[in-house]
C-alpha cells in the first residue's frame, strides 16, 4: 500500500522514492499498451522519476482524495435510491398510474456540485450494466440541484410501503409526496 499523503494546500503530496519507482514503472508499461496515451504516460513517468513534487497532483488528478471516496453505505445509498426509482417505473409501467406524471419517476440523478460522489457512482454502476434501464431525467446524471435529503425521505417512504417490490399507486404517490 501506498503512503501517499495528501496535504492542505501549504504542502505537496508525498510519495517515497520506492513509491515512484513502482509508479514510474507502471506508466513505462502503459506507454507501451496505450501507444494514443504514450506521451501523456511518459510526462506523468518523468514528473515521478525526477520527484517534480509541485506536478504530483497533475499524476494524482483522477485519484480521488480520501473525503471523495465512496464507503459501502454511501454505495449502497445509491443503489437503493437507483432500486427504489426502478419498483416505481415499474409499478408505473405495470398500470399502477394513480395520478402521477410519468415524468416525476424519472430518475434526477444527484446535484453536481454538491453530490460529485453520488452522481459518479450512478454514472459508474450504469457504464458498466447496471440499472441500465432505468428511465433519467438526465443522461449525465446531474440533478444541478441537490437531492440527498429529499431522496433520504422519499427512501424511507419505500421502506414503509407494505411491499416496496411490488409498490401500488398509493405508495408511489406517498414516496414522491
Amino acid at each position: 500500500m501506498f503512503s501517499v499523503q495528501l496535504c492542505d494546500a501549504n504542502c505537496m503530496t508525498k510519495i517515497t522514492r520506492v513509491e515512484r519507482k513502482i509508479l514510474a514503472s507502471q506508466y513505462t508499461i502503459l506507454e507501451k499498451l496505450e501507444p494514443q496515451r504514450a506521451q501523456e504516460h511518459a510526462e506523468s513517468r518523468e514528473i515521478l522519476e525526477h520527484g517534480f513534487e509541485a506536478n504530483y497532483e497533475d499524476v494524482l488528478q483522477n485519484i480521488y482524495d480520501d473525503p471523495e471516496t465512496m464507503s459501502a453505505q454511501e454505495c449502497g445509498y445509491v443503489g437503493d435510491v437507483l432500486q427504489m426509482y426502478d419498483m416505481m417505473q415499474t409499478a408505473f409501467k405495470n398500470g399502477q398510474t394513480a395520478n402521477v406524471d410519468s415524468k416525476r419517476l424519472k430518475f434526477p440523478g444527484f446535484d453536481g456540485n454538491n453530490e460529485t460522489k453520488f452522481m459518479a457512482y450512478a454514472r459508474h454502476m450504469r457504464k458498466y450494466g447496471k440499472w441500465s434501464f432505468l428511465d433519467l431525467a438526465s443522461q449525465d446524471f446531474n440533478s444541478h440541484a441537490p437531492t440527498k435529503s429529499r431522496y433520504t425521505k422519499m427512501l424511507a417512504e419505500w421502506n414503509a410501503s407494505t411491499d416496496k417490490y411490488n409498490l401500488s399507486a398509493a405508495d408511489i404517490v406517498r414516496i414522491l409526496a
